[in-house]
């Protein structure tokens, strides 16, 4: 799949979020990082600035054309999505590379950079490892966010904005609440590719709950308010997104041999 540009300073342009909000970006890593801290306190102890670094990863977007491809997958317009994911070559020879870049590729981004991860953490590149670090949480967390997995990612006919409403001012209310959960165990995923899959169909499940409720506010920060059904979904996904990053950092230290040394020097464009 198409390399990305991995210069540090482009973590830290400014752009409008689209994934989870920018907070709630932060807050993802910083807690699955957290779930992390007796494993990895190298990590742990640069939390803040890893935290950060992940959330500006949607700043590569104003510089990389195909950087924006990385973050959703327009399952739609696949026809092979609804039988499974094909590998990344089989992929490649069903659709030209404009194609992808309009409708997508955010699974095969997040196993291109996880193997980045490990194969940085075996030559204890860890500088490099942070940044594949950044870029793989924040994939990670973009397939926890049901509107990115769709093409009716704004909202259907003619109803739009959905999509900043739900993953921003909505998603923002829910953190209190999230923040007090118990953590969800790390767990070693030994098919990264078939669990990919099954992630990206369970959490299409929601889309008919988020887009029920687009109408119903009249006000931006009213959206979802009232819908219990629709805060127990959010919640249950910030909540998953937390573990999946953690499960996909501790799997890749563990396929790598090796983990993050206790001092861990994150990069000087911090």
């Amino acid at each position: 799949m198409k390399i990305k540009l991995t210069v540090v300073a482009l973590l830290f342009i400014s752009s409008l979020a689209f994934g989870w909000g920018h907070q709630s970006h932060v807050r993802i890593t910083d807690l699955a990082l957290k779930n992390l801290a007796a494993e990895s306190p190298g990590l742990w102890k640069n939390h803040e600035k890893i935290s950060l670094m992940a959330a500006r990863v949607d700043g590569v977007k104003d510089y990389r054309s195909d950087e924006a491809a990385r973050h959703f997958l327009d399952f739609e317009n696949y026809p092979e999505l609804a039988v499974g994911l094909p590998s990344e070559s089989d992929f490649e020879r069903l659709h030209d590379l404009n194609f992808i870049d309009r409708n997508g590729n955010l699974p095969y981004a997040i196993e291109e950079e996880y193997s980045l991860l490990v194969k940085s953490i075996r030559s204890k590149d860890f500088r490099s490892a942070v940044d594949n670090l950044a870029f793989l949480s924040h994939y990670c967390e973009d397939l926890y966010q049901p509107l990115h997995l769709t093409r009716e990612y704004d909202g259907r006919g003619r109803q739009h904005g959905l999509h900043s409403k739900f993953e921003s001012a909505f998603a923002d209310e829910l953190w209190p609440d999230v923040e007090k959960m118990k953590p969800e165990p790390q767990i070693l995923i030994s098919n990264l590719h078939q669990t990919l899959y099954e992630i990206i169909k369970k959490n299409r499940t929601y889309l008919e709950d988020i887009f029920q409720s687009e109408g119903k506010p009249r006000r931006v920060n009213d959206f979802g308010r009232q819908d219990r059904k629709l805060r127990e979904i959010s919640e249950g996904l910030l909540q998953d997104a937390i573990g999946f990053v953690s499960s996909m950092i501790m799997t890749a230290c563990r396929e790598a041999g090796a983990g993050f040394p206790d001092t861990l020097e994150c990069s000087s464009g911090l």
